[in-house]
């Protein structure tokens, strides 16, 4: 019963956001369906980071926590499969084999997935102070 609920939140989110959008959609688009697809899989501590255009090739970052190395991997799977999915975007891939911290790149936007006390060792969101959103 609950892989058929996780099923139809996930078809109704792919419904939403294909009726919302054209597949020439925006970072802002890729963005809030993949912080959509990280909160429906209980990613937690999800923050986003605004890059500056003419500091960086990608515009936007996301960090999100999972409690341990199997949901770390479930996350990534589930945003690179609705991503691939919804918007015809193929990403890069790093940190699979140790599923301590997990690295997307969509090019337009970065995610990354930390187990929480990898998160806390490597701190990132420090680097990228006065640039954090909390969501």
């Amino acid at each position: 019963m609950i892989l058929k609920e996780n099923t139809l939140d996930k078809e109704e989110t792919e419904k939403k956001f294909k009726s919302t959008i054209n597949y020439q959609s925006s970072t802002r688009d890729l963005l809030s369906y993949i912080k959509k697809i990280l909160s429906q899989n209980k990613a937690v501590d999800i923050t986003e980071i605004h890059v500056d255009q003419n500091f960086s090739e990608f515009e936007k970052i996301l960090i999100a926590s999972g409690s341990s190395n199997r949901q770390v991997v479930a996350l990534a799977e589930k945003v690179q499969e609705g991503v691939k999915g919804l918007f015809r975007i193929n990403c890069k891939i790093e940190g699979k084999e140790n599923a301590d911290w997990i690295l997307l790149d969509f090019e337009a936007v970065i995610v990354h997935i930390f187990k929480p006390e990898v998160r806390e060792y490597y701190q990132i969101e420090k680097m990228w102070k006065g640039h954090l959103r909390e969501t």
